[in-house]
């Protein structure tokens, strides 16, 4: 994150001149009152309407006054805010209903993507030599586990954003490039398929380590189930010994191990999983199935109370919902994932933590939602107030 919001304020840096332009009162008041309150809602095609605007009116200058702005509030450059709420929209279908960008816009949004882009290429790199270090214990494999598939959600963003870099760019052609620096120029120019490969190789790299370390993980469990008397051990044993060996048993089914490019992968064979997933689950059959009743079971638990929707304040699912399977998967989760509340005590509690509740107490106007970084709601009728904490989230 640290090098991330760094690149955020280059790139605010490289729209400013040495004279400095402080943003308007009205200006300001249009972010606090409309743009941010838009964007934390998740309300995609009325931030648009609002930041495009505001954009729209505005020099190079003043534009990395806002992002300055943006950033003391810790929330994005204008140009991400942008390109993550016309990809919203167009994910909807709603891309008509969304004002045109204009010349300064499709740039601040090109620029994005291309930062966001190289951001994710180097992420990657970055997690996969740290993936490389790590103990061989079972909550060092699922931590990184977990920030690998968080990556990988993140890179299919960004790929998708590349995408809509080139319809951009199309739209563009008219703009006069007699007005544009060399810079921006080279915006409208980049082959942005070529940004697509790069996430592509990263996107692969990152796979074949998520599967280098679920043989490592199954391994491990192997051994313990086979060696350990503690149940908390044989517990989780039991569960990643099944769970990986499952998964390594579909994907060797299929895949010749010389395509690999890591070594450890080029050297399992689909024999060698069989012959442990067998053992494994004829080890302690009753176990495993518990387990992976349990761990299934928690699994859409944890989906259920922090998942938030892309709809309703983030208590509700989209559209899609009603007509696809696909369209009731999505959810934006937590990256870091809370720690379960005690309903008994007053204390902060994670947005969406309950789902149903909220809902209810909203339609019967018991609440009041507010959204910012920390956000309080206050229930009428109690004179306590509720703290609910705002999460970083990954979709």
């Amino acid at each position: 994150m640290g090098m991330r919001v760094l690149g955020m304020l280059m790139v605010a840096a490289s729209w400013c001149s040495s004279v400095q332009a402080e943003l308007t009162p009205v200006t300001r008041q249009m972010l606090d009152q409309e743009v941010i309150p838009a964007y934390q809602r998740g309300q995609s095609i009325r931030m648009v309407e609002r930041l495009s605007v505001l954009v729209s009116r505005m020099n190079r200058t003043q534009v990395a006054e806002l992002d300055t702005y943006l950033l003391m509030k810790n929330l994005p450059t204008s140009g991400t805010l942008l390109v993550k709420a016309r990809l919203a929209a167009a994910h909807h279908g709603l891309t008509k209903e969304l004002p045109r960008a204009s010349a300064l816009e499709t740039l601040l949004i090109l620029e994005s993507i291309k930062l966001e882009s190289d951001n994710q290429v180097t992420q990657s790199q970055d997690l996969i030599h740290k993936s490389d270090e790590i103990e061989h214990t079972f909550p060092a494999f699922e931590q990184a586990l977990w920030d690998i598939h968080v990556t990988e959600n993140e890179i299919r963003n960004a790929f998708s954003a590349c995408e809509y870099a080139g319809v951009l760019q199309r739209a563009a052609r008219r703009v006069n490039r007699k007005q544009l620096s060399e810079e921006q120029a080279a915006l409208l120019d980049k082959d942005y398929q070529q940004e697509q490969l790069n996430l592509s190789n990263a996107a692969r790299q990152l796979k074949e380590k998520k599967l280098e370390l679920r043989v490592h993980r199954m391994n491990l469990a192997c051994r313990q189930l086979q060696e350990s008397s503690v149940l908390r051990e044989r517990i989780f044993a039991a569960y990643y010994a099944d769970l990986d060996g499952a998964l390594l048993q579909a994907v060797y089914q299929t895949a010749d191990p010389s395509n690999f490019v890591r070594d450890m992968l080029r050297e399992t064979t689909a024999e060698e999983i069989n012959e442990k997933l067998s053992q494994a689950r004829e080890a302690d059959a009753a176990l495993v199935e518990k387990t992976r009743l349990f761990f299934t079971g928690l699994h859409w638990w944890l989906r259920g109370r922090y998942g938030q929707g892309p709809e309703g304040l983030g208590l509700l699912k989209s559209a899609a919902a009603l007509q696809t399977p696909a369209g009731q998967f999505g959810l934006y989760m937590p990256v870091e994932t809370p720690r379960p509340t005690d309903p008994m005590e007053f204390q902060s509690v994670p947005e969406v933590a309950r789902r149903h509740h909220y809902i209810w107490m909203y339609e019967y106007r018991r609440i009041t939602p507010q959204f910012a970084r920390s956000d309080v709601s206050r229930t009428k009728g109690e004179n306590r107030v509720k703290e609910v904490i705002k999460l970083r989230r990954f979709y």
